[in-house]
């Protein structure tokens, strides 16, 4: 930062209070700052948006609406996030409640009262949990923006929950899951079961990522963010062998009715009125990639091959399956009980005690 006689440059301290000083338009404008490095770090900001045009002042008492943020957000969302159809519904829950509230006017006690009457409604702490993630980051990113001086909602917590309970098919809940599917998700629901992928995984699968001769997929957009191979058994193979569209590498594997990408809602959707129908429910589409790790485990599948067949980057999150495998946790413990073995001391000259 440039300085004038020892002090910083369009930093200001007056009447006890830091304020960042420029000039726009030919006006001089100030902004009160919390701290001297905040007051900096917004001169720095304000030049580099007015040499680039991106400098819009904000009307004297004009307030932004809540809706406005989120109108923002989702822009944001769909160009840099992968399942863009996720954050609508999370989004709306916020914009129903506080859509045509001034943003910084919402408190964290309204905040609660809407989580409250979610839980109320049966909603899952987890599902609460990313409906408020969203709403941080619509704020956060407002925040960033210059489109509000105050996040409102910075302190409020999330809902406890415990994410590493898992839900897994029994042989029985298969048939009865397949016996309710439409025909046409058979495929992609049989795959998910039999390689751990997950929905968004499968649905941007195209057959140029099928290897038949290696015997594995290609993901190229893995959650890690990171490309991965998937192995195929026999009944994967099988499935896709059966599909249609393997002439032209950029076919989705997994197409709708005129081709095309399946598209993720409409499959959710299905997939939850055929695990109603079936009378498993709570039972979700992500639950298919634990029932492919539980049966490993199951099975007797160690921790790093789950690790591996799963794409983790670490062993955390496969403890979840610890339990199902307890083979060799029970052969640790049951060491304790076995009868030592006696130390002979067999030194020539020495008897055995």
């Amino acid at each position: 930062m440039a300085r004038i006689g020892g002090r910083d440059r369009g930093v200001q301290f007056k009447n006890g209070s830091w304020w960042a000083r420029y000039y726009a338009n030919g006006k001089e404008v100030r902004e009160k700052c919390d701290n001297k490095t905040q007051a900096k770090a917004i001169y720095a900001k304000r030049l580099v948006e007015i040499r680039e045009g991106r400098y819009f002042p904000k009307a004297k008492n004009v307030r932004v609406l809540f809706k406005d943020l989120t109108d923002d957000y989702l822009r944001y969302a769909a160009l840099h996030h992968k399942r863009q159809g996720d954050d609508i519904p999370r989004v709306k829950t916020w914009l129903d409640a506080f859509g045509n509230v001034p943003a910084e006017d919402v408190k964290p006690s309204q905040v609660e009262e809407v989580m409250a009457r979610l839980k109320e409604e049966g909603m899952e702490p987890a599902t609460i949990h990313r409906r408020l993630t969203v709403l941080k980051a619509i704020y956060n990113r407002a925040l960033r923006e210059g489109k509000i001086d105050k996040n409102p909602i910075l302190r409020v917590q999330s809902p406890k929950f415990d994410n590493r309970i898992v839900r897994y098919l029994t042989p029985d809940e298969e048939s009865r899951l397949f016996a309710a599917l439409p025909g046409r998700l058979h495929p992609i629901v049989s795959v998910a079961l039999h390689t751990g992928c997950r929905q968004g995984e499968l649905l941007r699968l195209i057959w140029g990522d099928v290897d038949f001769a290696s015997g594995t997929i290609l993901i190229r957009e893995a959650k890690s963010g990171e490309s991965r191979r998937v192995v195929m058994n026999s009944r994967v193979k099988s499935v896709l062998s059966s599909l249609s569209g393997k002439e032209k590498p950029s076919n989705p594997v997994f197409s709708n009715t005129f081709g095309g990408f399946m598209d993720g809602g409409n499959l959710r959707r299905e997939f939850e009125g055929a695990v109603k129908k079936a009378g498993i429910a709570p039972f979700r589409f992500h639950d298919l990639r634990h029932t492919f790790a539980s049966r490993l485990a199951m099975n007797g599948a160690n921790d790093r091959t789950l690790q591996t067949l799963l794409g983790h980057k670490s062993q955390a999150m496969i403890l979840r399956y610890a339990h199902l495998g307890p083979s060799h946790l029970q052969d640790a413990v049951e060491g304790l009980v076995k009868p030592k073995l006696r130390i002979v001391d067999d030194l020539p000259g020495k008897s055995a005690k």
